[in-house]
């Protein structure tokens, strides 16, 4: 046992867990430049917008100019395809949202209101860029 946890003090002392972590980071970055499609939450900054309410919903998200069409595994039931005026790009609190340290939250503005995105911090830009029509790059 002692054999153990002295080979992973090593392991964290010569970063391999940094850099497995940044490959991890990397590979969702590139999944999304490829794809145009996201892993995110999704919840209304108040009230309801697009029948979503304040709590966090999970799921995919296929990311266009303009666009955000939500396709829900957890929290609200049915996808939603919702027209974005603009992101707000300044961090706002995760609240409750599982693996909030791995994520960055962002405003969406919609015709409806304001929702909360969440998206790993790794993909974010990629996928904001691509959600305001900045990105170069398109789906395979």
């Amino acid at each position: 046992m002692s054999f153990v946890i002295q080979l992973l003090a090593e392991l964290v002392g010569w970063g391999i867990f940094d850099g497995m972590r940044a490959r991890f980071a990397k590979s969702a970055a590139q999944k999304v430049t490829a794809t145009h499609r996201v892993r995110c939450g999704l919840r209304a900054a108040e009230g309801r917008v697009y029948d979503i309410g304040t709590e966090w919903s999970t799921g995919w998200a296929s990311v266009s100019a303009g666009r955000l069409e939500f396709s829900p595994s957890v929290g609200i039931v049915g996808d939603r395809s919702i027209e974005i005026t603009a992101v707000r790009r300044e961090s706002v609190p995760a609240g409750l949202l599982e693996n909030s340290d791995r994520a960055l939250v962002w405003q969406l503005v919609t015709p409806r209101g304001v929702l909360h995105w969440a998206v790993d911090r790794a993909a974010m830009p990629i996928a904001a860029d691509l959600l305001v029509g900045t990105s170069s790059s398109h789906p395979r």
